[in-house]
């Protein structure tokens, strides 16, 4: 017969065996938690440094929130401007287009698990042209036009200011606005003065510096003698860049119609017109397919008079403007090069930076296992093949660019 101290001593024992299978269990478990909450790994939103009006994506990755909507947000001096919801896949993967709107520096609101950061946002280059009339006489009211062109699918906002090139006079102010994407026009009335050749200068400046400011300078033909039709021209003409050629009617009772047409060593193109005269003015458009000097032709037809009028214009269509040369550096290394991967650590964060040849901010975008905070680039530290393109939209004489860069990350040392 068992004694009273063995059966407590066998009972002890079962309960250390359960107290051990329980304490097992709850190990297991915590494990299991433990590798799942390390399978789900922390969500990113990954936005880079941008340029206004240029379109750029953001993405999103969060495995744990999967299958859902989440909300990304961006902030401008404290005040959101963009809250976008972002359907994710079943691997946790979505993302969208966002133009910025304002330069400065933007505030991006992390998911639940990720630190919001900054990502900087640059001034869109503006392209200005001055349109004066070719031909006008003395002392008739006409037009100056300045036609602001920005990056993308900004508008410029801001003022044009209208001056003599030499004295520095000032004619007038217009504010500057448009419809179309990208382009922006102001115009102030303007007599012409004394006969001779008349230098002026169009000034933009940004009513909120989210553009750079840029000028033109043209001349402008007084003439002693009537003029009844003026051609509005820009100062330099880009092979394969439309624009728009305005014939101005230097008097307000006539009535009609204007045919604009262009010679090209021969060759003549008749330009397509919009509407007849309202209110003493007619445009064409005109995309330049051959270089060099050419003539460009407005004929005026009256329909409530007997008096014509035709007026002539050089003009010298120039090449496109070469490509912005760029350099980058990741991680203070470079310049990088297009036919060479360069390789890097797996879990890393490099700072990644470039300049161009006109000054234009340089953009960047990653592909592959790699994605960019601001102006960082994070490395996986699993390894891999990744992509940098390093974009310019061009200024100052040179027209847009692009390159990609491979990027080696090697697999990062276990500790």
């Amino acid at each position: 017969m068992p004694t009273r101290h063995s059966l407590v001593s066998r009972r002890a024992g079962v309960a250390a065996v359960a107290l051990v299978g329980a304490a097992a269990v709850t190990l297991a478990g915590a494990t299991s938690a433990a590798a799942a909450t390390k399978r789900a790994p922390a969500p990113v939103v990954s936005v880079a440094n941008g340029a206004v009006g240029v379109p750029q994506s953001v993405s999103v990755l969060a495995p744990g929130s999967a299958g859902t909507t989440v909300s990304v947000q961006l902030s401008l001096g404290g005040t959101v401007q963009t809250q976008q919801p972002v359907s994710l896949n079943a691997q946790g993967v979505g993302g969208f287009t966002w133009t910025p709107t304002a330069s400065g520096t933007w505030t991006v609101a992390g998911l639940a698990g990720q630190s919001g950061y900054s990502v900087a946002v640059a001034p869109t280059p503006t392209r200005t042209s001055l349109f004066v009339p070719n031909q006008v006489q003395a002392g008739t009211v006409t037009v100056l036009e300045a036609t602001v062109r920005a990056a993308g699918s900004y508008l410029p906002a801001g003022t044009v200011t209208f001056t003599n090139a030499y004295t520095g006079e000032v004619y007038g102010t217009a504010a500057v606005g448009g419809t179309s994407a990208g382009t922006a026009t102001g115009r102030i009335s303007w007599t012409a003065p004394s006969p001779g050749g008349f230098r002026l200068t169009a000034t933009y400046a940004s009513a909120n510096g989210s553009a750079t400011g840029s000028s033109s300078t043209n001349t402008s033909t007084i003439i002693s003698t009537p003029q009844l039709v003026s051609l509005l021209v820009p100062p330099t003409f880009t092979y394969g860049q439309q624009v728009t050629l305005t014939t101005r009617v230097n008097s307000t009772l006539l009535q009609g119609g204007v045919a604009t047409w262009v010679d090209a060593n021969g060759v003549v193109t008749n330009l397509p017109q919009g509407a007849g005269v309202i209110e003493q003015e007619s445009s064409a458009t005109w995309t330049p397919s051959t270089l060099g000097n050419q003539l460009v032709y407005a004929s005026f037809s009256p329909t409530n008079s007997s008096q014509t009028g035709t007026t002539v214009q050089w003009v010298s269509v120039q090449p496109a403007p070469p490509a912005d040369a760029m350099s980058v550096l990741l991680g203070g290394r470079g310049p990088l090069s297009t036919s060479a991967a360069t390789t890097v650590t797996g879990g890393s964060r490099l700072s990644v930076a470039g300049s161009s040849g006109s000054g234009a901010s340089v953009t960047f975008a990653a592909t592959g296992p790699c994605y960019l905070l601001g102006s960082t680039l994070v490395t996986p530290a699993s390894g891999g093949t990744c992509g940098l393109i390093a974009s310019s939209t061009g200024a100052a004489g040179f027209g847009p660019s692009s390159a990609g860069f491979t990027i080696t990350v090697t697999r990062a040392a276990k500790r």
